[in-house]
């Protein structure tokens, strides 16, 4: 009993000393107390929490390496005192700075030191650069400050390359898609360009096809080869008549408000109101002396379309003023072929208008129809 007694008491002491040995914490004794710009705070780590980490004080950090372990501040030593830099030091890790750099520099990790954008010149071998290296701000606090290289005529800087939106890329061969129709494009940034058709053509949004010849329920805007007018879908617009100066419609420009000659052109099947018709309304003479109420009135009412070439049936109105008053204008009425007045009271008031413009450019119109300009 005795020898049993004694074999158990040393096995106890053998237990409550392992226990000891394995119980034993990074942080018993506490050796932060010892540690330079450490804190008494001690928090535990590592299996079983043998090891041990510090909070420092202020801008130090702690260093974890075994050899090492103490609180460090890798600004301490003013390493942002270098060319390019604010100076401003600021440390995420105890191994690990950045410093802030002056506007035209940025901070290079790798090599420790802020970098000149422009230095050395970064655009000197790039295609179609002139190689003129500038420094911009970004757009945010996220967006860095950049280079931007100048690029030759009809080239864009785009992030990286001078660009030109209508050469051919591996995305889209040919950006204004039919060449053959195709009169020019116009490079407007390093995404956006213009594509102008050849005469006859007009721009679908993908490519330059043939213009149609003005019909009801035709694709628009069309051509009326018989006076060399091209005219728009409809708009509405007000006595000012700013839309048709502002239109770009298939890619087409300078249009406008079409006078009354040219309105009257697109009458048909009403033989008094017709272009050379008895009514007097014209380019020329647009007063009320040369108005007849009995011959301009049309003919029977049909709001089919079948007096317009393009099938219009509403009230479209003219550019050309009634002369006595100014807020009224000649208009054609093609529910009934009728040549009449509208007169607008205020500017909010709008009315339905086809714009229109000559087929060619160097054409104008002469009352009649469009000839070259001299």
């Amino acid at each position: 009993m005795k020898k049993f007694f004694m074999i158990f008491s040393l096995i106890l002491i053998f237990s409550v000393s392992g226990c000891w040995k394995k119980d034993k914490k990074g942080c018993e004794p506490n050796p932060c107390y010892d540690i330079e710009h450490a804190t008494d705070v001690c928090e535990e780590e590592g299996w079983g929490g043998e090891d041990f980490s510090c909070a420092c004080e202020g801008n130090y950090l702690w260093d974890p390496r075994k050899s090492e372990k103490k609180c460090v501040d890798p600004c301490e030593s003013k390493p942002c005192d270098i060319t390019g830099s604010t100076g401003i030091c600021t440390a995420s890790r105890y191994d690990k700075y950045e410093c802030g750099c002056e506007k035209g520099f940025f901070w290079e990790e790798d090599e420790l030191k802020c970098i000149d954008l422009c230095d050395p010149n970064p655009c000197k071998d790039i295609s179609h650069s002139t190689g003129v290296c500038k420094k911009e701000d970004g757009w945010s606090d996220d967006d860095p400050q950049h280079y931007v290289c100048g690029c030759e005529e009809n080239y864009f800087w785009d992030s990286c390359k001078c660009v030109n939106p209508c050469e051919p890329n591996p995305y889209k061969s040919d950006p204004c898609g039919n060449l053959q129709n195709l009169k020019e494009c116009i490079p407007k940034s390093a995404s956006e360009y213009t594509c102008i058709c050849k005469t006859g053509s007009r721009w679908n949004g993908e490519e330059c096809i043939e213009m149609n010849e003005c019909s009801p329920g035709d694709s628009l805007p069309c051509k009326d080869s018989s006076t060399g007018l091209i005219w728009s879908s409809k708009y509405r617009d007000n006595k000012y008549h700013k839309k048709c100066g502002n239109l770009s419609e298939g890619n087409l420009y300078n249009w406008e408000t079409p006078s009354i000659g040219q309105l009257r052109t697109l009458i048909r099947n009403c033989r008094n109101s017709e272009t050379n018709g008895l009514c007097q309304i014209s380019d020329k003479c647009y007063d009320e002396e040369c108005y007849s109420a009995r011959i301009c009135k049309g003919c029977s009412q049909d709001d089919s379309g079948r007096y317009s070439i393009i099938g219009d049936w509403e009230q479209f109105w003219s550019g050309t003023s009634y002369a006595p008053e100014t807020a009224c204008f000649w208009a054609v009425n093609f529910s009934n072929g009728a040549i009449e007045t509208v007169c607008i009271p205020n500017d909010s008031i709008t009315q339905n208008i086809r714009c229109t413009r000559c087929l060619e450019d160097d054409y104008e119109w002469n009352g009649t129809e469009c000839v070259k300009k001299e």
